[in-house]
């Protein structure tokens, strides 16, 4: 995939990402790394960025990874773009 015909919002050096979602995908050259979130950690899993998802079975490597108990993440974000409904 040509990164200049590519619409999809890019991720810049220099800024943190909170993933709201169970689960996320990063393009690193010709590779995806996915993002999972699980309840106790995160696992991360690496594919190739040009599969038709059936040729690639498994990730090409992965590691899962505990949260230690003593870290917790960032605070929650305030979201300033919210719709609110009148009653």
């Amino acid at each position: 995939m040509d990164t200049n015909s590519d619409d999809r919002d890019m991720l810049y050096k220099s800024r943190q990402y909170v993933l709201i979602g169970s689960d996320g995908w990063v393009d690193v050259r010709g590779l995806s790394v996915n993002i999972i979130k699980l309840d106790d950690g995160v696992r991360l899993e690496v594919w190739p960025v040009e599969t038709d998802g059936l040729s690639a079975t498994k990730p090409l490597g992965s590691i899962e990874v505990k949260q230690p108990d003593q870290v917790r993440g960032p605070a929650p974000r305030k979201r300033f773009n919210c719709v609110r409904h009148k009653a």
